[in-house]
C-alpha cells in the first residue's frame, strides 16, 4: 500500500470511484442477504445509507489520504498521435542482425503523456443531466396531478385518515388527502406539501380496506421515505453507468415497501396471515394495475414479483419487524462514514501526480539492457528466469529485482557461454514524461514489381523488377513512462517490443524458354516476428524490471523451413532518480554517485551511459571500463573530453586507445561520438555496414564490399539518402561522393 497525490476528474478517478462504490455496495448487500430474518426497515436503512454514501465517497476522494493497490495494469500500448519527440536520433547495431548488418538506429525520444479526452466527462455529465431532467419532469407531472385532484370531503374517509395519522404521530391537514380520476393506484409524495392521492374507486372501499391503504401510505410519510427516495435516486444518478447502483436502489425500494407493510401490520391488530389476505384483496380491487413512472412518488406496485415478495415477508415466521432506534442509527452511521472516508482513498486506476520541485528539476534515468540467452542454457534456472510455458508465446513479466540482485544477475550472465549483452542504451526523461529507446536497423524491401519483359525473342528476358520499397524497423524497442511519487517510489509503465527478421518467402517462379530456365525470377518477401507487452510496476529507485520471451515462434506455415531466432530475449529495465546531475542510488552496487560525491559523466556510444563516482587517479580508460566499454558504432578516434565551468567549458579531442591514460578531474564529461557509416545491400559479395571514410565514393564502397557478384546488374543502382531515393550507375558514377547513412542497393540482373 502506498500513499500519494493523485489526479482528479479523469477517467481513472471515475473508475476508482466506481471501484470504491462497488466495495461499499457489495458489503451492504452482503450484510442484508446474510441476515435473512433482519427487519425490512433495517434492511432499507442499510441499503439506503450505502447509496447516500456515494456522494460522500466522491467528495472525500479529494481529501482522503490516497492508498494504492499495486497491480500489473496493462495500459494501452499505442502511442498518442500528438506526442512530439524531443531528442535527436542516434545509431547503434541491431541485436538480431549479423555484425555486417545494414543501417541500424538507436533513438531516444521523450514525449509528454497526452491528456485524457474530455468525451468521457461529457458522456458522464450527459447521463446525470438526463436523469435530472427525468426527475424534473416527474415533479412537474406530480404538480399537475395535485392541481387536477380534489380534496376528499367524505366524513368517513376524513375520519379514518385523521385517526391513522394520529396513530403514527403525524399532524397533517385534511387537504393532504386527495382523490383523482387520473390516479389508478394510491400514491404519496411531497416534501413541504405532503399528498396522499387515492383513486376514485376508493370511495366505495370498506373501512377496513381503506384503513389498510391509508396506514401504508402514511407509513411512508412517518418514515421519511419521500426524502430518502429522492436522496438515493440522486446518489444513483452520480454513477449512472454502474449496474450495481441500480440493483441496490431497486432492492432498497422493495425493502421500503415491506417496512411500511410491517408498520401498518403493527397498527392493524391483525395477524400476519389476515393482513396478507387484506393486502392481496386491496391490490386486486384496484382493477387497473398500471403504475405511472414517477420516481418522486411512492406508488403501490401491483406486479406479481413485488406482491410475492411483500406477502412472503408478511407471513414469514420469526422475522423481526422492529426498526432501528435513532441512537442505533447514529452508532451505525458513524463507523460507516469513517469506513467510507478511508475507502475514498482507494486507488487502482488513477495516475500519480508527478512530484513538482521548482528549485531542483527531478529527472529519471532509465537504463535498459537487452540480453540474448540460448533457449537450452542452464543459466535460466540458475538466475531464476524460467518462463511460464503455459502462457501464450511472447514477452512475459518476470518481476522486480533490487540493485544488488541485478548486478548479481548481470555478473552471472557475463560468465556463461552463449549469453550476449546485445546493447545497453539509456535515456533521461522527466517524471511523467514518456521516453522511447530503440535499437533497430532499417530493413528495406520491395513491395511493388513490374512484370517480366522481353522486347524480342532474340533479346534477354528482363525478370520481375522492383518499383516501390518499404522500410521496416527490425530490432528492439522500449517505451517507458516513469512517474516519481512523493514518497520517493517510482511508478514505471513499460512497453517492450522485439521484432526479428525470420527469412524470405519466394513468391516468384522461374521463366523458361524452349524448355530452359532463362531467369529464376525471384520475388522474395520478408517475414517478421514481433513480441510486445505492456505493464506497470511500483518500484524503488535503482530497482530493475525484467521481461523475457522466445525470439521467434517454434514453427509457422510460412517460415517452417527458415532459420529462426531460437534464443531467448530479455529486457532488464533499471530506473533511478537524477538530482542536480547526480543519481540517488547505492554507489556500492552500481558505481553511481550520491549527493555528497564528486562525479564524472560519460555519454554517447558506450554500453552504459551515466554519472559515475570520481576516484583519485581515475583516467578516461577507467571511465570507459566503468561504462562496460564502447559500443560497436563508437568513433574511438574522436572522443571529446569537456572540462571546466558550464559558462566556459574546454573541449579536448582524444584518440582511443592512445587517450585512455588521460587523467580525469571531478565534473569532467566524456562524449563518445557515433561512427559515420554507409551501407551496401543486394548483389555484392559482402553486404554490410562500412565506416564512412573522408572522400569515400560509390566506387570505394563497391571495393570495400569486394565487388559485384555474378548476378549483379551493372547499370542503375538505387541510392537511399535520408527520405530521398535516387539512382546511380555503379559503372559510370563511381566518383559520386557518399554521405553518412547512405544505403546503396545493387539489383539483380
Amino acid at each position: 500500500m502506498n500513499t500519494e497525490p493523485l489526479h482528479f476528474f479523469t477517467p481513472g478517478w471515475l473508475l476508482d470511484v466506481t471501484l470504491q462504490t462497488t466495495v461499499l455496495l457489495t458489503l451492504a448487500g452482503g450484510l442484508t442477504l446474510g441476515m435473512r430474518r433482519m427487519a425490512a426497515a433495517r434492511r432499507h436503512f442499510i441499503l439506503a445509507s450505502a447509496l447516500m454514501l456515494i456522494p460522500v465517497v466522491m467528495l472525500c476522494s479529494f481529501v482522503a489520504p490516497a492508498w494504492r493497490i499495486p497491480w500489473n495494469a496493462q495500459p494501452a500500448a499505442a502511442v498518442a498521435a500528438d506526442e512530439v519527440p524531443k531528442k535527436a536520433t542516434e545509431t547503434t547495431l541491431d541485436p538480431f542482425a549479423p555484425r555486417q548488418a545494414p543501417t541500424v538506429t538507436l533513438s531516444a525520444t521523450a514525449a509528454e503523456a497526452a491528456p485524457p479526452s474530455p468525451l468521457w466527462a461529457l458522456l458522464w455529465l450527459a447521463g446525470i443531466g438526463a436523469g435530472t431532467l427525468a426527475l424534473g419532469a416527474s415533479a412537474w407531472t406530480l404538480r399537475r396531478l395535485r392541481a387536477g385532484s380534489h380534496i376528499v370531503v367524505d366524513p368517513t374517509m376524513q375520519r379514518c385518515f385523521a385517526e391513522e395519522a394520529a396513530a403514527l404521530h403525524l399532524e397533517l391537514p385534511s387537504s393532504c388527502l386527495r382523490m383523482s380520476a387520473a390516479c389508478a393506484v394510491p400514491m404519496t409524495w411531497g416534501l413541504s406539501k405532503k399528498t396522499v392521492l387515492l383513486p376514485v374507486q376508493a370511495s366505495a372501499w370498506e373501512e377496513a380496506r381503506l384503513r389498510l391503504v391509508l396506514r401504508h401510505e402514511l407509513a411512508h410519510i412517518a418514515r421519511g421515505d419521500v426524502l430518502v427516495t429522492l436522496l438515493t435516486t440522486l446518489s444513483a444518478l452520480l454513477l449512472w453507468p454502474h449496474p450495481l447502483v441500480w440493483l441496490t436502489l431497486r432492492a432498497s425500494a422493495r425493502a421500503r415497501e415491506q417496512a411500511c407493510d410491517d408498520l401498518a401490520l403493527a397498527r392493524s391488530g391483525l395477524s400476519p396471515d389476515d393482513f396478507a389476505d387484506e393486502l392481496l384483496a386491496a391490490v386486486a380491487g384496484l382493477g387497473s394495475t398500471t403504475r405511472p413512472w414517477l420516481p418522486l412518488a411512492l406508488a403501490v406496485s401491483a406486479s406479481a414479483r413485488s406482491m410475492r415478495g411483500r406477502l412472503s415477508s408478511l407471513v414469514q415466521t420469526g422475522r423481526r419487524r422492529a426498526a432501528y432506534s435513532g441512537l442505533q442509527k447514529l452508532l451505525l452511521l458513524l463507523p460507516a462514514a469513517t469506513a467510507a472516508f478511508g475507502l475514498a482513498g482507494l486507488s487502482a486506476c488513477r495516475k500519480a501526480v508527478p512530484v513538482a520541485d521548482s528549485a531542483v528539476p527531478r529527472q529519471i534515468l532509465v537504463r535498459s539492457r537487452f540480453v540474448s540467452i540460448p533457449k537450452d542454457s542452464p543459466v535460466l534456472a540458475e538466475a531464476g528466469l524460467t518462463l511460464d510455458g503455459n502462457k501464450p508465446a511472447g514477452l512475459q513479466s518476470l518481476g522486480i529485482l533490487s540493485a544488488e540482485k541485478t548486478e548479481e544477475l548481470l555478473h552471472l550472465l557475463a560468465q556463461k557461454k552463449g549469453v550476449e549483452l546485445m546493447s545497453a542504451p539509456s535515456v533521461t526523461t522527466k517524471s511523467g514524461t514518456k521516453a522511447t529507446v530503440e535499437v533497430t536497423r532499417e530493413f528495406i524491401y520491395p513491395t511493388q514489381f513490374d512484370p517480366p519483359k522481353q522486347a524480342t525473342q532474340k533479346e534477354p528476358v528482363i525478370p520481375t523488377t522492383p518499383t516501390a520499397f518499404e522500410m521496416k524497423q527490425v530490432g528492439v524497442k522500449m517505451e517507458v513512462l516513469p512517474t516519481l511519487l512523493d514518497d520517493g517510489n517510482l511508478m514505471l509503465e513499460a512497453t517492450p517490443e522485439a521484432t526479428s527478421f525470420e527469412g524470405f518467402v519466394d513468391y516468384g517462379s522461374p521463366i523458361t524458354y524452349e524448355g530452359k530456365v532463362v531467369s529464376q525470377n525471384k520475388i522474395q518477401q520478408p517475414i517478421f516476428y514481433t513480441m510486445k507487452t505492456s505493464t506497470g510496476f511500483m518500484m524503488k529507485p535503482g530497482q530493475s524490471v525484467v521481461f523475457g520471451g522466445l525470439g521467434s515462434p517454434d514453427a509457422t506455415p510460412l517460415t517452417s523451413r527458415m532459420p529462426k531466432t531460437k534464443d531467448l530475449i530479455f529486457f532488464i529495465i533499471e530506473a533511478s532518480v537524477i538530482e542536480s546531475g547526480k543519481t540517488a542510488m547505492a554507489p556500492k552496487a552500481t558505481g553511481d554517485v550520491t549527493v555528497a560525491e564528486a562525479a564524472v559523466t560519460v555519454v554517447g556510444q558506450v554500453k552504459r551511459q551515466g554519472v559515475y563516482a570520481f576516484k583519485p587517479g581515475m583516467t578516461v580508460g577507467d571511465l570507459i571500463k566503468e561504462a562496460q566499454g564502447l559500443s560497436d558504432r563508437a568513433d574511438a578516434a574522436n572522443v571529446e573530453l569537456t572540462r571546466g565551468p558550464k559558462h566556459a567549458p574546454r573541449a579536448t579531442v582524444l584518440d582511443l586507445p592512445n587517450g585512455n591514460s588521460k587523467a580525469l578531474e571531478a565534473g569532467d564529461v566524456v562524449t563518445v561520438p557515433k561512427q559515420l557509416t554507409v551501407t551496401v545491400l543486394g548483389q555484392v559479395k559482402r553486404q554490410g555496414l562500412y565506416v564512412l571514410k573522408p572522400g569515400m565514393t560509390v566506387g570505394d564502397l563497391i571495393k570495400e564490399a569486394q565487388g559485384l557478384n555474378e548476378r549483379a546488374s551493372g547499370g542503375v543502382t538505387q541510392l537511399k539518402r535520408g527520405f530521398q531515393q535516387t539512382f546511380v550507375d555503379v559503372e559510370k558514377d563511381t566518383a559520386k561522393p557518399l554521405e553518412d547513412g547512405d544505403v546503396l542497393t545493387v539489383p539483380e540482373k
